[in-house]
């Protein structure tokens, strides 16, 4: 049986809260911009979005 490690729970855990709060929220005005043809996210909630991710440890650069 494969059991995570406390590292890797705290990880799992991060990313969960991460996209129910930040994510979920977003999900349909993204999917409606794009069913439209648009950009999922406008530049500015786009950047927000990746600030927020960065901080989290999600983005490398």
């Amino acid at each position: 049986m494969f059991n995570f490690t406390d590292e890797q729970k705290m990880i799992q855990t991060t990313v969960r809260n991460f996209v129910q709060k930040e994510l979920i929220p977003i999900e349909n005005e993204v999917l409606k911009n794009e069913r439209e043809g648009k950009p999922g996210l406008s530049k500015e909630k786009l950047k927000r979005t990746s600030i927020k991710g960065k901080r989290n440890g999600f983005l490398g650069y």
